[in-house]
């Protein structure tokens, strides 16, 4: 999108990603860029951005002269002999389960815990209370946050709640709205450049009733 400040990306919620990178397969060919947008939302173009690398006039980021890319799916595209793109993770990914949230409240880890439908579930992570949160520090080393979530065997029915996901300045990334009745959903958001994220379970009730979420094979990709 483009106004009569610069471009910025709309997710198509009503938000936008700022103060971040963000790979972005714009023409739709399968292979994105990757652009860098300010603390207002505006994507930089033909600069150096604050973390010292080069983007072109489209905002394109590039490495002596040439643009970076990778495929829509996350393997690293041909650049014409040069594939140093540094926005790419090349570290193992890392459970959520195993790592010490930087901030927290009502967020645990459970051995068993049952969904809405009555599916067991081992080893799950669990919010536990309306606007519980948990924060990690995950140092813009990994592209993508996945799981699968789903409402735990004694949501209150009446209920209507959404986990959001928060970047760097509590910049939402993507939400996901629940009841007692949501299957498990797969869960995949885009979290290229972050420092932080944040995991927050709103409640839209303005209730305090049993809401509590669950959440299995959650990692930092």
């Amino acid at each position: 999108m483009q106004n009569a400040t610069g471009w910025w990306y709309d997710y198509g919620n009503g938000t936008w990603p700022a103060n971040s990178w963000q790979w972005i397969d714009g023409n739709g060919d399968g292979i994105a860029e990757c652009y860098y947008f300010d603390q207002y939302g505006y994507m930089a173009a033909n600069t150096t951005t604050p973390d010292g690398y080069t983007v072109d006039a489209s905002g394109a980021w590039t490495v002596n002269g040439a643009v970076q890319t990778r495929s829509v799916t996350g393997t690293a595209a041909d650049n014409g002999g040069n594939n140093n793109n540094a926005q790419v993770s090349n570290v193992d990914p890392v459970n959520l389960s195993d790592m010490d949230p930087v901030a927290d409240y009502a967020f645990y880890h459970r051995e068993n815990q049952r969904t809405s439908q009555n599916a067991l579930w081992g080893d799950v992570l669990r919010l536990d209370a309306m606007n519980a949160y948990a924060e990690f520090y995950v140092g813009g080393q990994y592209n993508t946050l996945s799981m699968t979530a789903a409402p735990a065997q004694d949501f209150y029915e009446k209920g209507e709640y959404t986990l959001e996901i928060y970047g760097d300045d509590d910049a939402l990334l993507d939400y996901y709205d629940f009841n007692y009745k949501t299957s498990p959903k797969d869960i995949t958001v885009d979290i290229s450049g972050q420092q932080y994220v944040k995991l927050f379970w709103l409640c839209n009730e303005g209730n305090s009733y049993t809401c509590d979420l669950l959440m299995k094979n959650a990692q930092f990709r």
